[in-house]
């Protein structure tokens, strides 16, 4: 029984050291910078589009990868929104430290860098990526995706440009595993059941020595 057991408890790791590990994006044809917006705590799911070219600052990458954004009145540079979300955010004054979009930099096989630049004042670099993600300052759930050298056309360059040409980005896990919802419920099916199987395993022992 202490062999199974051991069995068991190795599974149930296994499954959740799977379950954690980061996700990375799949490579995208972008000739320039690529963006990617998280909009899952807003309920959506993870979005990149493409600045083609070398564009002038963040807020014109945003709105050239397809995203249109909104500052806050009274401190214009302050991002409140992206393609209108989240709708309750007045943008009157910033918006509060536990519910803001937080911005990022990243170059390809490299982590996400918190921006200490506002997005109107920062030259993004062709070939890099950036990253905004909704919430108390967590960064984007993928990690900044490869460019292609490939052509990709952009959407219009004002602040209330309508999304155009963003797409979903495709995820897969980093640990060697194959991407997909599949995975994830396999994996979580696997733990359920080691866990199960401790349970059950721990229960009778208890019942024998008692007894």
């Amino acid at each position: 029984m202490g062999r199974w057991r051991r069995v068991l408890t190795a599974l149930a790791v296994v499954g959740l050291v799977v379950v954690g590990a980061p996700m990375t994006a799949q490579a995208v044809d972008c000739a320039g910078v690529t963006v990617v917006v998280d909009f899952r705590s807003l309920g959506g799911g993870v979005q990149t589009g493409c600045a083609p070219g070398d564009p002038s600052s963040g807020t014109t990458a945003l709105t050239a990868a397809g995203f249109g954004y909104t500052f806050a009145s009274r401190q214009p540079g302050f991002v409140c929104r992206i393609n209108d979300k989240p709708s309750s955010d007045p943008c009157v004054n910033p918006s509060p430290p536990t519910a803001y979009w937080a911005y990022w930099h990243g170059r390809p096989g490299a982590s996400w860098v918190y921006s200490d630049t506002s997005a109107s004042a920062y030259d993004p670099v062709p070939g890099s990526a950036e990253g905004w993600s909704f919430g108390g300052g967590e960064q984007p759930g993928v990690a900044p995706p490869s460019s292609e050298t490939a052509p990709s056309s952009g959407a219009s360059s004002s602040s209330s440009a309508t999304p155009t040409s963003t797409t979903s980005v495709a995820v897969e896990p980093t640990a060697g595993t194959s991407s997909g919802g599949a995975v994830g419920l396999v994996v979580g099916i696997v733990v359920i059941i080691a866990l199960a199987g401790l349970g059950v395993w721990t229960a009778r022992r208890r019942a024998k020595a008692a007894e």
